[in-house]
């Protein structure tokens, strides 16, 4: 394989016609912006495939192009390489016979990597060039799929002149990825970056660090090497050494960004502000509670609420498929005990872990046959929020019938919709007291099912659909009316927002049920069952126990 002119890799490729110039000229500027190889650029702008690329390699370098398949490898010649230098390099040897051995690689421009390999068989090597899929099968076959704490050997597994040689040196005599990682982040608080991100697209593996001016800092990776880095930054998650990375690494902590395509570790500063990152409700960053950050608790979510909770945050963590109900009764503790920092809620499963690693969190232990009731929660959301009903519909049940006593109870808002917290909403309104609540005239009902809809400045009317009819038992004509602003008019409420439909709808029928002087005989005239006959028809049917009817009615008088 030694060095000779050669054309490039544009040139092989427009002089055998399989781009054009202006496709070749495109993909160098795009690659500007990218970091993308040049081959990797053209594939992923469409304009050749992966065995186009690879065959003009092995025209570049003068290399056979081999199409691996089970049958031409042979088991015990691929094990003369170690399994981390076969999936840090992406090679696999094929065939070995006395002093020679041949071996199949997919980047034939790395030197480290080859020389690896020279150093490591002692034999003479007859390298041949392969598709970068099949070679990773290939490796899975021989040596199955990599372990957890498998080590990663350090040698060209990346391209950039982001560290200098002193930081390269320690970097390659760590063969973990941990002083890569800690030697990543701490460029990245030299550089004031806003943050890290680990981004797979298509065949490309790349980390990039963007800085508060745009600029990007790009390091191209091993695909395995990449792998290897997000396996271990989420290991690192998970375990939270000594307070979590966020402690490791200075004043920074990280997320997950999610994405079909991206694992993005957001740098966040921990002095930013009062709330330095809020990754699930906007609403919770406004003045109404100012005490509380609330964080996503997925891969990454433990170490912020660690880095957050030594800041003095009280924090509200989610995990995953948590239950609504329980979210709402996390903030409701923050609220009344501000003396305990983290929250965590979820079910037992989830938090079986969580309880074992972390003693110091109030852990809610959600059991579905215990979870809390419409009417408890209605009880403690309006103890929080006095001038409001705030009620999440949790499980699909009709939830009309506590609109006659919202009425009765004085209340402004009953509002339902699954997937959304209920809190979000009343908090949204809280902070922006926006016009258009302030001049609602009844209870607002969310319909169970996302439906366009148009504010009540406007007064264009838009018909409920049929799902939202079902469930909530309205035949007829009805409108409903946003309240709180809309793309149309914009004259109310919050305009940054737009996620949840703008949160109010009001019904005709409901808005005269609920404004009615006699509330029970409107709610009848339209074709709802009154509260204390639908007990009634509960406890007929054996649906409630008799001690439950009877403390329910004692409750609604």
């Amino acid at each position: 394989m030694a060095a000779t002119e050669r054309k490039s890799l544009g040139q092989i490729l427009t002089g055998y016609g399989i781009i054009s110039d202006a496709e070749l000229e495109e993909a160098l500027v795009k690659q500007k912006e990218t970091g993308l190889r040049l081959g990797e650029q053209l594939e992923a702008l469409g304009y050749c495939t992966v065995e186009d690329v690879e065959w003009a390699l092995s025209t570049q370098f003068d290399l056979p192009l081999v199409r691996l398949t089970p049958d031409l490898i042979d088991a015990d010649a691929a094990r003369l390489v170690p399994a981390g230098l076969a999936r840090a390099g992406t090679l696999i040897p094929t065939w070995a016979v006395g002093n020679e051995i041949g071996v199949v690689i997919a980047d034939p421009t790395n030197r480290q990597v080859i020389e690896a390999v020279q150093e490591t068989t002692d034999k003479t090597v007859h390298f041949s060039l392969g598709v970068p899929s099949e070679i990773r099968s290939a490796i899975t076959m021989i040596f199955g799929d990599a372990p957890d704490d498998a080590p990663v050997t350090a040698f060209g597994l990346y391209d950039s002149d982001l560290f200098d040689e002193e930081a390269e040196q320690q970097i390659q005599a760590d063969p973990s990825g941990q002083v890569f990682l800690e030697r990543l982040f701490a460029r990245a608080s030299e550089l004031n970056a806003r943050g890290v991100f680990f981004e797979h697209r298509d065949r490309s593996y790349t980390i990039r660090l963007r800085t508060l001016t745009g600029e990007n800092h790009v390091i191209r990776c091993q695909r395995d090497w990449f792998m290897h880095l997000v396996d271990k930054l989420e290991r690192l998650a998970n375990a939270r050494p000594q307070g979590a990375l966020g402690a490791r690494f200075g004043r920074y902590v990280m997320f997950d960004d999610g994405g079909d395509m991206r694992w993005g570790y957001e740098v966040v500063r921990a002095d930013a502000g009062p709330h330095p990152l809020v990754t699930c409700t906007p609403f919770l960053r406004k003045k109404t509670l100012p005490d509380i950050t609330e964080v996503d608790f997925g891969t990454s979510g433990a170490m912020l609420a660690d880095a957050l909770h030594g800041d003095g945050h009280i924090v509200v963590a989610e995990l995953p498929n948590r239950s609504n109900a329980w979210m709402l009764r996390a903030v409701l503790l923050a609220l009344n005990e501000p003396d305990q920092n983290i929250i965590v809620c979820g079910n037992e499963a989830q938090l079986g872990q969580e309880r074992a690693e972390h003693r110091s969190y109030q852990l809610f232990n959600h059991d579905p046959e215990t979870d809390l009731s419409l009417r408890e929660l209605y009880g403690e959301l309006t103890a929080l929020l006095p001038d409001l009903l705030i009620l999440q519909n949790l499980s699909g049940e009709n939830p009309l019938p506590l609109l006659e006593e919202a009425r009765l109870n004085g209340h402004k808002l009953v509002t339902t919709y699954p997937g959304v917290s209920a809190l979000d909403v009343a908090l949204q309104l809280q902070s922006a007291d926006p016009q258009g609540f302030a001049a609602a005239e009844g209870v607002t009902i969310i319909a169970g099912v996302p439906v366009h809809l148009l504010c009540k400045q406007c007064r264009q009317p838009t018909e409920l659909n049929e799902t939202a009819r079902t469930r909530y038992g309205i035949a007829g004509d009805t409108t409903l009316y946003r309240t709180v602003g809309c793309n149309e008019c914009r004259l109310t409420g919050v305009r940054d927002i737009a996620f949840f439909g703008e949160v109010l709808v009001v019904d005709d029928a409901v808005k005269e049920a609920l404004t009615a002087v006699d509330v029970l005989s409107a709610v009848g005239e339209i074709g709802w069952v009154p509260v204390a006959e639908r007990l009634t028809h509960l406890l007929r049917d054996g649906d409630i126990a008799a001690s439950e009817f009877v403390n329910i009615m004692r409750d609604i008088g």
